[in-house]
């Protein structure tokens, strides 16, 4: 069988449900899944679901298909059977907080599948927000049902360890029925499926120094303190001095889901490329996203607008 063309929507969809309200967004779209994340709340931090209507979707999903898997998958879905893999380079690192996993179902529900057929391979997570705010939005598209979506009973699966099946919770499949499949089988024994993820979940590590701080503060630096200093900034520009050897935007239009999407891979980038120190302009915390991710940014860098130093004196 053929791969699908991938789906790239960027808006964001609501699924009304028996088992309550969710939010969906294309798995292949980083503005899709950062618009997901802003309004499921910066306290949202649960590894998102990805459903799909057939396994044929998982080959752009996913890193490695092992036989187990697919056996497992061929008896058990559609149905209670979460799965757990090595994403592949197809999916946003926005999705799974740069972990490189994916947890993918595919639902027992028939209209929801349909509804997947149509739109693509999606994320789904909670919804936090009131319909108004949703349907207030340039979105608005709608899915109901009389039926659940996601399975709370699922049995959850992980192969991030080749080819090796360890169980990260168990679930309505009696386990001796999996066993039929798979032969032996180990348990992950460290509590909740989320802190399976967060073990899964190490922090971006950068060789080079890494400096945080809000826009008003970036305009202070003194050239004096070391040769090579690269600026990472967000939305409208602001005099900064001319002593930064380098100047990127996260987002010129002030985009936090186009921000969201180049934070990592430009940290990465330019932490490759022999600069003393970087300098980051805090995000706008009053949004939820921004709230996030100025979390993050503040347990890999140092916050000296907290302080109250200049760059210079921070270096």
């Amino acid at each position: 069988m053929e791969r699908r063309t991938k789906t790239m929507d960027d808006s964001l969809l609501r699924l009304e449900t028996a088992s309550g309200t969710f939010l969906a967004a294309s798995v292949f779209s980083s503005k899709a899944l950062a618009k997901m994340l802003i309004k499921t709340g910066a306290n949202h931090i649960e590894q998102p679901m990805v459903c799909v209507s057939n396994r044929i979707d998982l080959l752009d999903i996913v890193a490695e298909f092992p036989e187990t898997a697919y056996l497992l998958s061929t008896r058990f879905w559609p149905g209670s059977l979460n799965l757990i893999f090595s994403s592949g380079e197809n999916v946003p690192g926005i999705l799974n907080n740069r972990s490189s996993t994916v947890m993918v179902t595919m639902p027992q529900n028939d209209e929801f599948r349909q509804f997947i057929d149509l739109h693509g391979p999606l994320a789904v997570v909670k919804d936090s927000c009131e319909e108004s705010e949703f349907l207030g939005s340039e979105d608005g598209e709608v899915f109901k049902t009389d039926s659940g979506i996601i399975n709370d009973d699922a049995t959850v699966i992980s192969f991030l360890d080749s080819h090796s099946p360890l169980i990260v919770s168990p679930g309505s499949i009696p386990v001796e029925k999996i066993k039929e499949v798979t032969g032996t089988i180990e348990w992950f024994t460290g509590g909740s499926v989320q802190n399976y993820f967060d073990k899964q979940s190490p922090s971006l590590v950068l060789s080079t120094p890494l400096f945080v701080a809000e826009k008003d503060s970036l305009s202070v630096y003194d050239q004096s303190s070391c040769n090579r200093v690269a600026l990472v900034t967000f939305g409208e520009s602001v005099n900064f001095s001319s002593e930064y050897e380098f100047v990127r935007n996260l987002s010129l239009a002030g985009d936090l889901g186009e921000a969201a999407a180049n934070l990592y891979p430009t940290l990465q980038d330019l932490d490759c490329r022999g600069y003393d120190a970087i300098f980051l302009e805090l995000l706008p915390s009053q949004h939820p996203l921004g709230s996030l991710l100025n979390r993050r940014l503040r347990e890999i860098g140092l916050d000296i607008s907290k302080f109250g130093l200049l760059m210079n004196e921070a270096y």
